[in-house]
């Protein structure tokens, strides 16, 4: 397994106050596991099994773990973090209450493939911490809503699949992810817990932080630790402080700070929870949305200048288009640019008690194709959650989302294939879907 893959098995640590320890125990762990705990803590003393220690750290999830209930570990260490799920679960969340004054309790979602850490204090804080996550399929989608009905009124049930308790003999020590990311005093006195959302296994992750407690659930952390995800979110930082002073100020998140700490780059900004809003009401205020993104930096960019770009393996796709799209540039063609979100997918919307709430900058660009936007946000489902998503029906979303924005603009609905055209073939090394668009759009303009 790779370094990014287990750095995102075990993101979950970030919760962890691992700063002043300095002895690790671990059980339940296979070689490649305890060699990245070693990696991750390298200023301890690392033991497998039969020695106490400051941090005792347990994966007793797969059945055939062998942990062992090793009492004097337990009342010896610090700290004592257990993966767990069934009645081992139940096991050693008594083992830990007979030791420790406070045990907390995340549920780890999904089981079989973590992605949110949702902490089970409260009723409030399950359900927020929910909201952190909304899959993109539709069975998962419901899974999230029964277990958030359930959660409402202390039902954790269909939460406890797989869950992590973390113990320590001091309950107000700070997380270690906590200080990393420089959390102020201010907010540190009001947090009592944090839901915690991993992203994805890649070297362009990002831990994403909702700080939970009285007057901080509008506040949301992002860290990362890799050079690819610090420039990431410096990106998104320089987008939100030019949209907070954009008239879409109000539909985009409110930079807080950009901390930089030794390993990693923590971007705070504002966060807003969802609310459930019709579909047909979130595409009228996502077309609102992009009206208004098409004026900040709009500019115009020749058409000979996008061609010239496209990628020299697309050079002899869909010969037609290509041909109309060369005559029209040798004509003098120009082409509207203008700040672009990068990543506008419907989950990177959200409807909340003020309306569109557009977050995600981490991909905004000057310069980005005009409707650019708004063809991902039609196609997004398709590529990444779509399973035999009729082409036919694809390239009907496409426009019958792109045609008003574009009309806004001025442009009329053959303006409008023309830059779609552009944009697919700018694309059409990345997915087979940008691919079978183009065909079908040189289909129907012969």
């Amino acid at each position: 397994m790779s370094e990014a893959e287990l750095d995102y098995r075990y993101g979950w640590r970030w919760l962890l106050p691992m700063s002043s320890l300095r002895s690790v125990q671990l059980l339940g762990f296979g070689r490649e596991d305890q060699r990245f705990w070693s990696r991750v803590i390298p200023s301890s003393d690392t033991s497998v099994k039969g020695a106490r220690a400051d941090l005792l750290l347990v994966d007793a999830s797969a059945e055939t773990a062998d942990t062992g209930l090793d009492r004097d570990g337990v009342d010896s260490a610090r700290v004592a973090c257990v993966l767990s799920g069934g009645a081992a679960a139940l096991r050693w969340r008594s083992v830990l209450r007979q030791s420790f004054p406070r045990v907390r309790e995340y549920a780890l979602l999904p089981a079989a493939n973590p992605r949110v850490v949702v902490p089970l204090a409260s009723p409030q804080h399950a359900v927020q911490g929910l909201g952190l996550h909304r899959p993109g399929r539709r069975r998962a989608r419901a899974a999230i809503w029964l277990a958030r009905q359930l959660a409402r009124v202390g039902n954790f049930s269909l939460l406890r699949q797989r869950v992590l308790l973390v113990s320590t003999r001091d309950p107000e020590a700070a997380t270690d992810g906590a200080s990393a990311a420089g959390v102020t005093s201010s907010l540190s006195s009001r947090v009592t817990d944090y839901a915690l959302y991993l992203g994805t296994p890649d070297d362009n992750r990002k831990t994403v932080v909702l700080p939970l407690g009285p007057g901080v659930s509008d506040i949301l952390l992002k860290v990362g630790s890799t050079e690819k995800a610090k420039a990431a979110l410096r990106n998104e930082a320089a987008a939100l402080r030019l949209l907070g002073d954009s008239p879409l100020a109000e539909c985009v998140p409110k930079l807080q700070g950009l901390t930089e700490g030794h390993d990693t780059l923590t971007l705070m900004q504002e966060y807003r929870e969802r609310q459930p809003v019709s579909r047909k009401k979130m595409e009228q205020a996502a077309v609102a949305f992009l009206v208004g993104l098409a004026a900040v930096g709009r500019g115009r960019r020749p058409l000979a200048d996008w061609l010239r770009s496209l990628p020299a393996t697309v050079q002899e796709t869909c010969p037609g288009l290509r041909q109309r799209l060369r005559s029209l540039a040798e004509a003098g063609a120009h082409l509207w640019v203008h700040r672009g979100h990068g990543d506008f997918a419907p989950w990177n919307c959200a409807w909340t008690s003020r309306g569109l709430f557009v977050f995600d900058w981490e991909e905004s660009r000057a310069g980005e194709l005009a409707l650019s936007d708004a063809f991902y946000f039609a196609a997004a489902p398709a590529l990444h959650v779509g399973r035999g998503a009729s082409v036919k029906g694809v390239l009907a979303e496409i426009w019958r989302v792109a045609k008003p924005v574009g009309a806004a603009m001025g442009l009329s609905a053959q303006d409008v294939d023309v830059y779609l055209a552009v944009w697919l073939l700018c694309r059409a090394e990345r997915s087979a879907l940008y691919r079978e668009l183009l065909a079908l759009l040189e289909r129907k303009r012969r």
